[in-house]
């Protein structure tokens, strides 16, 4: 069948926007065989895995719970120093105060812990839940448990337990953070597009529908090569496509994809030949393809529509080759809607673990 368009690929003009469900069942199968080796590592922003950030933000809320109570309900009861400083346990005659527990938490765990709760926050009140957001949310996490019931035979529960996700409630949250990251990486990246790159790629890549067809041969050999050939010379002499379709049978496979617009997901090979046809006509020579030769058909073709028309849809092309060109634009969109949204880290420790971060992940040196 026609190759569908590889997204790093060099021209990279055709890139079509994907659901959210497509990208994380690409993301989950690529990073099968690491998975195969940690099980507990499900989604990540960083190189930091959820289960440490799941683990430490649950120790961290539940300390901060545990003395937010203490002090409300039975404050003469948390001891101090002279120096104020409170005291979370005793061993004989050493304490632990809570501002030595907060500065070797601060020392030993990276800043995403603090970024989740910041995200949380900002992103939940731009990007609140709707129906189609709840939908894909939960479409998204019953495709990494069906996937680890297939691989590794989980139950839902088990999935949860190994994730160390209390419940699927908590999943979904980690799964719409995620969802929502993504969804400020769109906008942002839409923002970076100009006028200009609008105007060039709607004059060189954008053209009106063209109805088309194609007969494949699998194989790279001579014979595959060899019977292209004649499927070539049976349509020379005036044998119908649907004849030589029938003739050839399984030896061949073919489709009717109808008519296709600019924005279509079919490889660069096969839209440059096709582009190179005039209208009612095929290709003389059979193209090379990587699974072999095709021989591809151009039917009747519609006029260019008109800017105004499909501007949306090449502003979303030109996003995706932004984001393809450069892998740090995730970070620079949420770092950009933090600052938007009036981060201010009073933490100096934080602050200069935050404004390493920054240099980290904005740097284009991989």
């Amino acid at each position: 069948m026609a190759q569908k368009k590889k997204t790093n690929n060099k021209k990279n003009n055709k890139v079509v926007k994907k659901s959210e469900l497509e990208l994380v069942k690409e993301s989950l199968l690529r990073d099968y065989d690491e998975e195969n080796k940690n099980k507990k590592k499900v989604l990540n922003e960083t190189d930091n895995s959820n289960n440490k950030r799941n683990i430490v933000t649950a120790f961290i809320v539940g300390l901060l719970i545990g003395v937010g109570i203490m002090a409300i309900i039975v404050p003469d009861r948390i001891a101090k120093l002279e120096n104020g400083e409170e005291i979370i346990v005793k061993i004989n005659d050493k304490n632990i105060t809570a501002d030595e527990l907060y500065t070797d938490m601060k020392e030993y765990y990276t800043v995403d812990i603090l970024l989740d709760k910041i995200d949380n926050i900002i992103l939940t009140k731009i990007y609140p839940e709707d129906n189609d957001m709840k939908t894909e949310i939960n479409n998204i996490a019953d495709y990494y448990i069906s996937m680890y019931e297939t691989y590794y035979g989980y139950t839902e529960e088990q999935f949860l337990e190994a994730n160390n996700f209390k419940n699927r409630d908590e999943f979904l949250d980690a799964i719409a953070l995620d969802y929502r990251r993504n969804k400020c990486l769109e906008d942002y990246t839409k923002s970076l597009v100009t006028e200009n790159e609008i105007n060039k790629y709607y004059k060189d890549s954008v053209y009106g529908d063209i109805e088309t067809k194609y007969i494949s041969v699998s194989g790279t050999d001579d014979t595959s090569k060899s019977l292209a050939e004649r499927i070539i010379n049976r349509l020379n002499n005036g044998e119908s496509y649907d004849d030589v379709v029938e003739h050839y049978g399984d030896r061949i496979t073919s489709e009717d994809l109808g008519y296709i617009s600019f924005d279509n997901e079919l490889d660069d090979v096969y839209i440059d030949s096709l582009l190179a046809l005039e209208n009612n006509n095929y290709t003389t020579t059979p193209v090379n393809t990587d699974d072999g030769y095709m021989i591809i058909l151009r039917g009747e073709s519609k006029d260019k529509p008109s800017l105004d028309d499909v501007k949306g849809k090449i502003i979303d092309i030109l996003a995706k080759q932004k984001q393809s060109e450069d892998s740090t634009l995730i970070y620079k969109a949420l770092i950009d809607i933090r600052k938007n949204n009036g981060l201010e880290i009073k933490d100096t420790d934080l602050s200069k673990k935050y404004n390493d971060y920054i240099k980290t992940n904005t740097s284009n040196n991989e």
